[in-house]
């Protein structure tokens, strides 16, 4: 009874140990986007095409280390949604609003989702958007 036990256990350990890892998400910025409409497009990878399952989508100054307040913070309604593209500050279905967008001025953003994606990005005083390497 007790190995029985124990079996229970370390499957329960080992199933809460997937459910912990984040998912695999990357994020692109889609070309010709400016700050004036800048568009992301969020897969299951850094160069996927299907959409990913994402709970959080935000966007802070380069120099904030995520802690502090988002400049944008999408949340999923139901726990995570599927996102592939999306424009800022624009709300894509599935998601509340918990930090409302607000202007980009030039200077450096990082984009991340609840997964393992993430963008650099560098806003431009002509208003152009470049993602950096």
């Amino acid at each position: 009874m007790r190995r029985i036990i124990n079996q229970v256990l370390l499957c329960s350990l080992f199933v809460l140990c997937l459910s912990a890892c984040p998912q695999e998400t990357g994020i692109r910025i889609e070309p010709g986007s400016t700050v004036q409409h800048l568009e992301f497009r969020v897969s299951s990878n850094r160069d996927g095409t299907q959409p990913a399952s994402v709970g959080v989508f935000r966007i802070d100054p380069c120099e904030t280390t995520g802690q502090g307040r988002a400049l944008w913070l999408l949340v999923g309604t139901h726990g995570s949604a599927p996102l592939h593209r999306l424009t800022y500050g624009q709300t894509p279905y599935g998601f509340s609003v918990s930090a409302s967008s607000r202007a980009l001025v030039p200077g450096c953003y990082r984009a991340s989702t609840s997964g393992t994606g993430k963008v650099i990005f560098d806003v431009r005083a002509d208003g152009s958007v470049q993602a950096r390497p």
